[in-house]
This record gives C-alpha cells, structure tokens and sequence, in this order.
C-alpha cells in the first residue's frame, strides 16, 4: 500500500502587531509639535492629547498615557470647558495604533502635521529601542542611525539622530555597513553601520535595531485532514527574522492529551521550527500551536489535525 506523506503550509502576510503604543508625553507645551519625549504606555493605555486655555488666555497642551476605558469615554469623563486649576480644557482626544513606533497623538486636537521630519534622538545608547527622545530635521537632513564598538566595554554603541543628506549618501555609499575583526576583540567579528532614512521616526529600524512588536509570522502551518497509521505531515511555522523570536510548539489533543508524539521531529532553526509526524496516530488529532516569543510578546497561530 502506497503511503503519502502530506506537506502542509500557508503563506500569509499578516502582520501581528504589540498591544503597546509608543506615545509624545509632555505636560504644558504651547505646541504640540514641541513635544519631544515619547513613552512606552500599558497594555491596557492609549495615546492622549488635551489642549486648554490658560487663565492668562494663553493656550497649552498635555500628552501621555491613558485608560482605554477612559479613552473610550474620554468627552463625559473630560468635560469639555470645564475649569480645572490650569485652565479651561478646550479638547481631551485620545487615539491607539498598537504598532509600538510610531506616536499616534501627534496630530489630535486640530493640531496640524510637523512640516519638518522627526527622528529619533539618543547617543551612545546600548538599548536603541528604549529611546525616548526625538528632534525635528531640517528638509536637507535625513534619519540617522549609526554603531561603533565602545573601546573599553567592546559593547555595540548606538547613536540616533538626524544627519545632512549629502553625509547620509556618503556614508551609504562608502560605509553603510562593514565588519572587522582583531586580536584584541578575541577574533570576534565586529559589525559597524551606518544608515539613513528619509520619513517619520524611521531610524528606530535601521543596524538591526529590534522591532518593538511582538513576533510577525511569515508563514503558518495549515489544518490538515488525514488517514491515521497511513498518512503524515510536515508542520512549518516561520517568523520574520527581525522579530528575533524563539518557537516552539504545544499540543491539545482530541482526546485531552497535551504531549507531542515521540515519533514527531522538530527541527528548529532561528525564526522557524518545523515539526514532522509520520505516520500519525489517532493519538496526534488535535490542535498544534506554534508560540512565537521575544522581549516585547508573544504571538501565536495554530493548525488542527483531524482524522479522515
């Protein structure tokens, strides 16, 4: 009897993003462009903006972390026109992206978009993606981000900022990114970079900087229909390598089991494990999930198996 061995996967593109939003916190600016420090908010927080009208009739405005509870009722609970000691709050808006990059309160309360480009802003930082600070570029300058080895610590340094257009393409072109290796360093291969990039808050992305989203699969294993003791299958659930994720899987059993088979193989490499189990047994029915995991969160999918 011929036996088939059945190879299961789908290609997706779906992007799984981080509950956490990255979002401008400042407390009494006369603009809302001037703000320049950014803060990682809770699972459970949104981006907000409120704008009020000093005593003096001088406007300001506020930013930072809030409620979703609170956002979602944000007009009964802000009372619009209402006199707090600051002032009288002419606007409470809030707003959530979920994409932990990109601060979505920038433009609330009729603020009108930066006409100038804003980068991220850090030196000399060992964790790029905890900067917090950002300027506004001129429209000849680009977004920067570039690494050097730390003569001491041999630790990987990264400064973050804006930079001219003409050094930008000098540095791509010449040095954008190259490695070297020494007797000092204990014949460890060094990376260095330089990198520029030209829209909003872009340089957090750049030398391998992590994502600050949870784990992107770029491919998920598929359900799968099969004739138990004659027929297996081939598992496959792989991750975007920015993600830097590490995978494994688990199993719910038809029958409440929540072993994987002994005869099932898992063969991991970064960014995608796959499992195979040939032949399958009554035993292997049931759903497998695929974790993905990094520093931000986890994320999962999952295939069943179900027997012919």
């Amino acid at each position: 009897m011929q036996i088939v061995a059945v190879v299961s996967f789908l290609l997706v593109t779906t992007v799984v993003l981080s509950s956490r939003d990255q979002c401008f916190n400042c407390n009494g600016v006369s603009d809302q462009k001037d703000c320049n420090v950014i803060t990682s908010c809770g699972e459970n927080e949104a981006c907000y903006v409120r704008k009020f009208t000093q005593y003096n009739g001088k406007p300001l405005f506020e930013s930072g972390c809030i409620s979703k509870q609170n956002c979602q009722i944000i007009h009964q609970v802000s009372g619009l026109g209402r006199k707090r000691d600051d002032g009288i709050t002419n606007c409470y808006e809030c707003c959530t992206t979920g994409n932990g990059t990109y601060p979505c309160n920038d433009n609330l309360c009729g603020n009108p978009p930066a006409t100038e480009k804003r980068c991220y802003s850090c030196s000399d930082t060992i964790n790029p993606e905890d900067c917090e600070n950002v300027v506004s570029c001129d429209q000849d300058s680009m977004c920067h981000t570039g690494t050097y080895i730390h003569p001491l610590s041999r630790e990987i340094r990264y400064t973050l900022g804006c930079l001219g257009k003409t050094t930008c393409t000098a540095l791509m072109n010449h040095w954008h990114s190259y490695q070297t290796s020494s007797q000092s360093s204990g014949h460890i291969t060094l990376q260095h970079c330089n990198d520029c990039c030209n829209t909003d808050f872009c340089n957090i992305r750049l030398c391998g900087i992590p994502k600050r989203v949870k784990p992107v699969f770029i491919q998920k294993p598929d359900n799968s229909t099969l004739r138990p003791e004659f027929e297996g299958v081939i598992l496959v659930c792989k991750t975007d390598p920015t993600s830097n994720a590490t995978l494994h899987w688990e199993f719910k059993g038809l029958s409440g089991g929540t072993t994987i088979s002994s005869q099932a193989r898992e063969i991991s490499v970064p960014n995608n494990v796959n499992l195979t189990i040939f032949p399958v047994h009554q035993s292997d029915m049931g759903e497998y999930i695929c974790s993905a995991t990094n520093s931000v969160g986890t994320s999962t999918t999952s295939a069943f198996l179900s027997p012919k």
